[in-house]
């Protein structure tokens, strides 16, 4: 014979407790929920017959106690009537009466006959908060063990939830179970201490930046100007400005060679503080046919004459990319063809009757197209074409 019985979730939860903390955890949800879901023993019967049996033993007991009825039977009490009266747990207990209604056997039938062995069979309820309940129990044993505050937080934001829209079913009993959970964690969060992983600063293999202002405004030459690299963000504008004023004072031989020198991003900006106002590189993908028609003009910025009144002839497309634009003065009746030879910090680059004349081709604000040459470009200041 079994009986079951059955478990909410919050028995469920202190279950847990007693397999993690040990057997002397001292909750004080020590209860046991004990619901016989079959049979009647121990039942109303059973234990009205128990009464009852208490009862009349307590009167005859000082009624008739002794021997002055010692001779006679009293079957419905159980032994002799009037006799003397045995142990009330076996002669007055009446569950055989009313609790039990299976015919008694006799001695030697209950000798022969085996007890039936009970055995309980605990069976969860249909309590849908009991894995929810089971789920946090473990989740908090493992703060327990390791405790991270943002877990934590995100875990009691998660039992408040659950415990808020619980199921009606065993809903008291679960209520506390969730509120022992969010003690434990609020507990948990009070006694250990917040972990913080200590930043360890990598020492920089550049050396400290000092004040090189005093060190920028004494160079009189490029070869005298600090190491760039090593700058702070104020110093480096103050050394492209040192630049720029150092261009402009220079040969432009000397420019030329020094201006190689320079670092990438700072020798570009000395080279666009030439360009013509409202003048932009011409990017590669941007050449076609019909672009390289739109020239109008070649010029040298220094004091030598320019093709500033020319038609395009032809253009032609070699190589990977490569074009030839050939024009006719206006003015003389000279041609002369332009080659794309190369790009450089942005610029493409043409070169022209001579091969140590270059040109950058550029666009205008109204689209056409000039090649220009620029103090720092070879060529810059002798002729081209000598005889227009």
């Amino acid at each position: 014979m079994s009986r079951i019985n059955c478990h909410s979730a919050f028995q469920h939860y202190e279950m847990f407790h007693s397999r993690h903390c040990g057997g002397n955890y001292g909750s004080v949800f020590n209860t046991t929920y004990n619901i016989n879901c079959s049979g009647h023993n121990g039942g109303f019967w059973g234990g009205f017959g128990l009464g009852l049996g208490n009862a009349f033993g307590s009167i005859f007991g000082s009624m008739f106690g002794g021997g002055m009825f010692g001779s006679f039977g009293f079957p419905m009490f159980g032994g002799g009537m009037f006799g003397g009266f045995p142990s009330w747990n076996n002669s007055w207990n009446l569950s055989g009466l009313w609790g039990n209604r299976e015919k008694k056997a006799d001695k030697s039938d209950e000798a022969e006959t085996p007890k039936k062995e009970v055995k309980v069979v605990h069976e969860a309820c249909n309590d849908p908060d009991l894995a929810k309940i089971n789920g946090f129990t473990d989740r908090v044993q493992g703060l327990r063990e390791t405790f991270d505050a943002k877990k934590a937080e995100d875990l009691k934001k998660e039992i408040e939830d659950a415990m808020k829209n619980q199921d009606d079913t065993h809903k008291a009993e679960n209520t506390a179970a969730y509120q022992n959970l969010l003690d434990d964690l609020n507990g948990l969060s009070s006694s250990k201490p917040v972990v913080t992983t200590p930043v360890v600063e990598t020492p920089s293999a550049k050396p400290p930046i000092g004040d090189k202002s005093k060190e920028i405004d004494a160079a009189d030459s490029f070869d005298k100007l600090p190491d760039y690299a090593s700058l702070s963000d104020a110093d480096k504008k103050k050394y492209l400005d040192k630049c720029l004023e150092l261009a402009k004072s220079l040969s432009p031989e000397d420019l030329q060679a020094q201006i190689a020198k320079l670092p990438d991003d700072v020798r570009v900006k000395v080279k666009q503080s030439f360009y013509e106002n409202g003048y932009k590189n011409v990017k590669p993908e941007e050449l076609t046919e019909e672009l390289l028609k739109k020239l109008v003009s070649i010029i040298d910025k220094s004091e030598i004459d320019d093709f500033d009144n020319i038609k395009v002839l032809k253009t032609t497309k070699s190589g990977e990319n490569k074009w030839t634009v050939g024009i006719k003065s206006n003015e003389s009746g000279a041609e002369v063809s332009y080659v794309q030879v190369e790009i450089v910090d942005g610029e493409l680059i043409f070169h022209g009757k001579q091969e140590n004349q270059k040109y950058v081709l550029q666009k205008d604000s109204s689209n056409k197209l000039h090649l220009m040459q620029y103090k720092y470009h070879n060529g810059y200041g002798t002729a081209d074409v000598s005889n227009k």
